[in-house]
């Protein structure tokens, strides 16, 4: 009977442990994700931004 309750308590924490890691793996996929998306849009933002002020300056000579 020990042997049986020892059993469900040691499946039930592998399964907390699995279930934990993989929150843990799809939180930071995510959250790298969001990293990439945000350094995308800062370089598409600088790249604007120098472009117009070429545009400015070539414009006013």
């Amino acid at each position: 009977m020990a042997g049986f309750i020892l059993f469900i308590i040691m499946a039930v924490v592998v399964l907390n442990g699995w279930v934990v890691f993989n929150s843990y793996k799809r939180t930071l996929e995510a959250t790298e994700k969001q990293a990439d998306n945000l350094s995308l849009s800062l370089s598409r933002h600088a790249e604007d931004t120098f472009l117009q002020v070429g545009a400015a300056a070539s414009g006013s000579q």
